[in-house]
């Protein structure tokens, strides 16, 4: 009788160990990791908070290259989030398997200042809108470069009180172009109001045709 108690005993210690096993292998072996980028210029976006939902929850903050990494968690489904002033939290879901590693990347779709960071004129336009909305508690001051002779905007430099919306009118002169197809930056400055600051610039890529 001692004996059989004695080997169901050693039986179950076995189980026990071996379960306990099939955590630890789960919790050391998985994980998610990836880059968080722009979704509209595919640049990586740091210092970005993703959080980790799921069996088990956690969160990090991506590096200067938008890289993330989450490690030793179980197996199973996960909601991935990212979220970054001026940005949209953006959430994917996935599964990650029992000692494997799944790459993820996740982008955020920008909600600055500026509505575009793009501007093709193609064959036929001559003149489009950057709208610039002030998301900041303090009056800013809008100031352009066009860069090249054939850009320009109206009304630059001008004044936008918070919360409120103004418009840049971007026009081309075709007629000073000089090859069939151009490329250049307009830079727009975001200048404390009453000072010399720039509190941002932003570069928006303007293309164009013959």
């Amino acid at each position: 009788m001692k004996q059989h108690i004695t080997i169901l005993t050693v039986l179950l210690a076995l189980i026990l160990l071996g379960a306990c096993d099939t955590d630890i292998l789960t919790l050391e072996n998985s994980g998610f990791y990836g880059v968080v980028r722009d979704a509209d210029t595919g640049e990586p976006v740091s210092n970005a908070t993703v959080y980790l939902n799921g069996p088990a929850a956690d969160n990090t903050v991506t590096d200067n290259n938008g890289n993330y990494r989450f490690e030793n968690i179980q197996e199973g489904t996960y909601t991935l989030s990212a979220e970054k002033e001026r940005y949209t939290t953006s959430f994917v879901d996935s599964y990650v398997g029992l000692d494997s590693y799944e790459k993820l990347d996740i982008q955020m779709d920008y909600k600055g200042l500026l509505s575009t960071r793009t501007l093709d004129f193609g064959r036929d336009l001559n003149s489009l809108t950057i709208t610039v909305t002030n998301l900041l508690d303090q009056p800013i001051e809008i100031d352009t470069d066009e860069n090249v002779p054939w850009l320009t905007t109206d009304h630059s430099p001008f004044t936008i009180e918070p919360n409120r919306v103004e418009v840049i009118n971007v026009e081309v002169n075709r007629f000073l172009l000089q090859n069939n197809a151009e490329t250049t930056t307009l830079i727009v400055n975001i200048v404390e109001d009453f000072g010399f600051d720039v509190l941002e610039s932003y570069a928006v890529e303007v293309n164009i045709s013959k």
